[in-house]
C-alpha cells in the first residue's frame, strides 16, 4: 500500500459537488461530478449559471493533490476555464466520504475574481429517482432579483406528477403552484437531466443523483425571462400524512 504523498489525493472514486458564490457578473452556482483516479487524474462533468449566462454538462478534467495537512488538497477543475477548489475531507461520516470546498477570489478568466463555497459527497454509479422527493431552490432571476422555491413531486417511470411548490420572487409570494415534469435516465457519472413546468416556466434541470434518496440540483436552461436557480433534492417520507389539526 503507497502513503499518500504531495501529488497523490486522498479523494478517490466517484463525487458530486454544489459550489455557490459571486463572479465578476453577480451571483453564480456549479454542480458537477468529478472521477478521480488513483494517480490524482480527475474527469467528470458540471453545469453552470451566473447572471450572464448558463451552461449545461461539458466535460471536465483536472487534477487532485493532498495538501501537507491530512484530509485537505486541492481540486483543478477545467472546462475552458480553471477554477482551483481547496477542499477538506470531514471526519464522522457515516461511511460515505463528504467534505467542503471553497473558491477564494481565482483570477478565472472571462469569470474574474471567483469566491465561494460548497459541498462534495461520494456516489454510487447508474443512481436513479422513484418515490416522493421534496427540493429546495435559490437563485436569481433576469433582473437579478432573488429567487427562492420549495415543493415536492412524485417521481414514477420518468414521469414527475403531484407537484406543487411556493415560491417567492423578490418578495412576490406564489403558493401551491403546478409542478410537472420528466426525467431521463442517468449518464455515466449519475447524471439526470429533467424538464420541469413550474407555475408556466419551462426550465432544464440537471439532477446529479446521490443516492436514491438525494441529490444536488441546477438550472441548465430556461425560457427567456426565467429565473436560475440551484439545491437540493431530499426523499420525503409519510407525503400526504400531515395536517394541522
Amino acid at each position: 500500500v503507497n502513503a499518500h504523498t504531495t501529488t497523490a489525493c486522498t479523494l478517490f472514486g466517484l463525487y458530486h459537488f454544489l459550489f455557490t458564490g459571486f463572479d465578476k457578473n453577480g451571483p453564480l452556482a456549479i454542480a458537477g461530478a468529478f472521477g478521480i483516479d488513483a494517480g490524482g487524474n480527475v474527469t467528470g462533468e458540471e453545469d453552470f449559471f451566473d447572471p450572464v449566462g448558463e451552461r449545461g454538462g461539458p466535460f471536465i478534467a483536472g487534477t487532485c493533490t493532498n495538501s501537507t495537512t491530512s484530509n485537505q488538497g486541492t481540486l483543478s477543475l477545467t472546462v475552458s476555464e480553471t477554477f482551483n477548489y481547496t477542499f477538506v475531507l470531514l471526519p464522522g461520516s457515516g461511511g460515505t466520504p463528504r467534505g467542503q470546498l471553497a473558491e477564494s477570489d481565482d483570477a478565472v478568466p472571462f469569470f474574474g475574481p471567483v469566491s465561494g463555497s460548497g459541498v462534495f459527497v461520494q456516489v454510487p454509479t447508474g443512481a436513479s429517482l422513484s418515490g416522493d422527493y421534496a427540493f429546495g431552490l435559490v437563485g436569481s432571476d433576469p433582473s437579478s432579483s432573488r429567487t427562492s422555491v420549495v415543493g415536492r413531486f412524485t417521481a414514477s417511470n420518468g414521469n414527475l406528477s403531484a407537484g406543487f411548490a411556493d415560491i417567492n420572487d423578490a418578495g412576490t409570494v406564489t403558493p401551491n403552484a403546478s409542478v410537472t415534469g420528466t426525467v431521463y435516465p442517468s449518464d455515466q457519472y449519475s447524471r439526470i437531466g429533467a424538464t420541469l413546468m413550474m407555475d408556466g416556466e419551462n426550465h432544464g434541470f440537471s439532477i446529479y443523483v446521490n443516492s436514491s434518496s438525494d441529490g444536488f440540483v441546477i438550472d441548465h436552461w430556461g425560457g427567456s425571462g426565467e429565473a436560475a436557480l440551484a439545491g437540493i433534492l431530499s426523499s420525503q417520507g409519510n407525503a400526504g400524512t400531515y395536517n394541522n389539526s
